[in-house]
């Protein structure tokens, strides 16, 4: 018998005897730490993933337990996507009676375009497979990478030192656009650099470019957020 009025996967059996994955978690009373802010980062685990179901009042074997126990504190969990979770994403809370016992769904619908986050201490959370991960600024930006919300080629170079320009390689570009000007305002006409209050910066689509040594700049574990291949051929 189908439970959910939003997913017609959802039986007794799916709820009862289902793996977790990527796009299911249960999570029952007795849990350590079971509370409105753990189930918050379970949410924005999979509003930074690909979306999924979240069966709160289920065990992780299998029991059901009925939240009416919680008393006046399950209007917290009714609210919490709103106390704790930024921006709002599309969830939707699912209450079921199942056996007598009270369960809520949370529907979680994948957002492409944006990052979610607690938004008391702004802490970052991803579904990978079966589990919740909290993200480091360096995973945060590959998310970014992912999702398509930076662009790592447009990002400046702060620590970048003109002399490691190939000039060499950047007369030759100039050369071959047939433009007489300074080689630094053709790196800005081409959004490859900016210049503000009369200062040069440099993106790493130009060290990328240009630079004698990129990996002087740019580590491999970033190179595979790159948006193009060959860039230098």
């Amino acid at each position: 018998m189908v439970i959910s009025q939003f997913n017609t996967q959802i039986t007794l059996e799916f709820l009862q005897q289902k793996r977790e994955n990527q796009y299911f978690e249960r999570k029952g009373l007795g849990e350590k730490e079971i509370n409105p802010t753990k189930i918050a980062n379970e949410l924005i685990g999979m509003l930074n993933a690909d979306g999924g179901v979240l069966a709160f009042g289920v065990s992780n074997d299998g029991a059901l337990q009925d939240l009416k126990s919680l008393g006046e504190k399950l209007s917290d969990y009714r609210n919490l996507f709103v106390d704790f979770i930024e921006p709002h994403g599309n969830i939707k809370l699912e209450e079921v009676e199942v056996e007598g016992n009270l369960i809520f769904l949370y529907h979680v619908d994948q957002d492409i375009e944006r990052i979610f986050k607690r938004k008391d201490n702004e802490h970052i959370f991803l579904r990978v497979d079966d589990k919740n991960k909290q993200l480091d600024r360096d995973a945060v930006r590959n998310l970014e990478y992912d999702k398509q919300i930076r662009k790592f080629e447009d990002e400046i170079e702060v620590e970048f030192d003109f002399q490691d320009i190939d000039m060499k390689l950047l007369n030759g570009y100039k050369q071959k656009l047939n433009y007489e000007g300074d080689v630094l305002e053709l790196l800005v006409k081409r959004h490859l650099a900016i210049k503000k209050d009369g200062q040069y910066r440099i993106k790493k689509a130009c060290v990328l470019l240009f630079a004698k040594d990129p990996e002087k700049y740019i580590t491999s574990a970033s190179l595979r957020y790159i948006r193009y291949e060959g860039i230098r051929s």
